[in-house]
């Protein structure tokens, strides 16, 4: 995994944690959402990343940690749904 690849996956955990959507982090951020996507994909500058996980409410280096995450789809009364934490998938199926 290269660092441009871990820092997206943590910028996703954490909007997704937080309940906030790719759109809503570009207008916390004042850009425009191709252009955080654009950042994401490619060569981010330090500033970019520095505002970005301000944004998050992170350290910066929360965003270059790798860490596994828990993702998967459960079965629940027959409903698929899909989980991002540990939490949220001993709450789908307790």
């Amino acid at each position: 995994m290269t660092t441009i690849d871990t820092i997206r996956d943590n910028v996703l955990f954490y909007c997704r944690e937080q309940k906030l959507t790719q759109r809503k982090l570009a207008k916390k951020l004042n850009m425009q959402e191709a252009a955080l996507s654009r950042a994401l994909s490619g060569n981010p500058e330090l500033k970019t990343i520095e505002r970005i996980a301000e944004a998050l409410g992170v350290p910066v280096k929360a965003l270059f940690h790798e860490f596994r995450t828990v993702e998967g789809y459960v079965s629940v009364n027959g409903k698929l749904q899909r989980f991002f934490t540990k939490e949220e998938l001993l709450k789908m199926i307790s």
